[in-house]
């Protein structure tokens, strides 16, 4: 196989690429393009397609990284819930069976989108993205950015740091005497809180 080109070599190329070129008398097809080749046989091929890229390693991690993804707190309080919640008990069944846990799975998005519950935990979102309402944390409101571009799709680097009060904006959307926290998930702004960098 040889690279094909329509023009002469050595109007394109230094004499010594130039002088590397074999000339052929084929008939090219029209869709001839760069990266084309014309094998022994004087036909025309396209290049070999791309290949598929491998499937995201940071969607699967390994169980011991999906659980730090929760805080201790939380991780007793779920484990002890799964003693009288049928859902938190194969959570913790699946889990313990686990060697990676796939975050994109829709069964297990599903499954965190329960543990999010008012009531259960504190919100979490393993791959970044996705609806949370929101809530209250040291005063200050919490409001998670779902929709727009969002190309930080990690918990520990997806926040938006972002606190201070809109004397401009939309009275529904920002208060105008509240400070507001805009960040990547809850649990970030948890982990903003409890290093003391929250009021």
């Amino acid at each position: 196989m040889i690279d094909l080109i329509r023009n002469d070599p050595s109007i394109c190329y230094h004499p010594r690429l130039a002088a590397a070129f074999v000339p052929v008398s084929i008939e090219a097809p029209d869709e001839l393009a760069a990266g084309w080749r014309v094998g022994a046989d004087g036909r025309c091929t396209p290049p070999p397609p791309e290949p598929e890229p491998p499937p995201s390693a940071s969607a699967l991690l390994p169980k011991l990284a999906f659980l730090r993804r929760f805080t201790q707190e939380e991780r007793i309080a779920i484990r002890a819930q799964g003693k009288t919640d049928p859902v938190i008990k194969d959570f913790w069944l699946l889990l313990d069976l686990a060697d990676t846990v796939d975050v994109t799975d829709p069964g297990m998005v599903q499954t965190i989108r329960y543990l999010e519950h008012p009531g259960r935990r504190a919100g979490f979102d393993p791959a970044g993205g996705g609806a949370m309402s929101e809530t209250f944390l040291h005063g200050v409101r919490v409001i998670e950015i779902d929709d727009g571009p969002r190309p930080i799709r990690s918990v520990e680097t997806g926040v938006i740091g972002l606190i201070g009060t809109a004397p401009d904006a939309d009275v529904t959307v920002f208060p105008l005497d509240t400070p507001v926290l805009v960040a990547g998930s809850r649990l970030k702004a948890a982990q903003l809180g409890a290093e003391g960098t929250l009021p």
